[in-house]
C-alpha cells in the first residue's frame, strides 16, 4: 500500500501502467482509491474508486 498525495500518485500510477509519468492515465481527485497490480508482463489498473463524498455546511 502506498499512501500520498497528489500529483505523486497520479504520476507513479502512469509510469507504472505506462512507462511515462508525464502522461495522465488515471483521474485522481482527493480520497480517491486505485489498486494497481503487477501481472507478468507489467502492472494493470484492477479498480479506482473516486468517491464523491457530501461537503460539510
Amino acid at each position: 500500500m502506498i499512501v500520498s498525495h497528489l500529483p505523486f500518485l497520479s504520476r507513479l500510477a502512469s509510469h507504472l501502467l505506462v512507462g511515462d509519468a508525464s502522461r495522465e492515465i488515471a483521474a485522481f481527485e482527493n480520497r480517491a482509491i486505485a489498486r494497481i497490480v503487477q501481472t507478468g508482463n507489467g502492472w494493470r489498473l484492477a479498480w479506482l474508486i473516486a468517491p464523491d463524498l457530501p461537503q460539510s455546511p
